[in-house]
């Protein structure tokens, strides 16, 4: 069984500083799709990693491009801090495939008066099943009650 990698298309991180500020989308996007990438997984936050919905975009439109279909393209996936539903409809009209809803930011999406379940339901109206992000055994607990079908695990310590 092949093994399916999530490229990431990213700028800068808070822990690493500037990584690849002048990188060319395009260019990033042809190496990971002819590399064979499940899933495109693309930056949109400016502030901490520099990422645009442009950079989204951009992906989609690259790929389109490219030729690939709808069926054979990799997925593309929007990075972001996700609270608010309003950000699960600009994924999807820039170009997302699926969004990552991390748990641990449960506390930003109360005071949108949303919460991980209801984007997890509202990500499945617009077509897509997201990335649900754990860091601790906890959150595992949390994301499944949520509903979560797909579940990251994000393991930096």
């Amino acid at each position: 069984t092949p093994v399916g990698v999530i490229a990431e298309i990213k700028r800068a991180s808070p822990s690493e500083g500037n990584i690849n500020t002048s990188l060319d989308v395009p260019t990033m996007v042809q190496q990971y799709a002819e590399g064979g990438a499940l899933a495109l997984s693309v930056l949109t936050e400016p502030t901490w990693f520099l990422g645009s919905l442009e950079d989204l975009l951009t992906v989609r439109k690259t790929l389109t491009a490219l030729g690939y279909s709808s069926e054979q393209r990799p997925a593309v996936l929007r990075k972001e801090f996700v609270f608010a539903p309003y950000q699960l409809l600009e994924a999807r009209a820039y170009g997302a495939d699926t969004v990552l809803l991390i748990v641990a930011i449960q506390d930003a999406m109360a005071r949108a008066h949303t919460s991980l379940k209801e984007l997890i339901g509202f990500s499945r109206e617009l077509g897509m099943e997201p990335l649900v992000e754990v860091v601790t055994e906890a959150e595992v607990d949390v994301a499944i009650a949520a509903g979560a079908k797909v579940i990251g695990i994000n393991n930096r310590d």
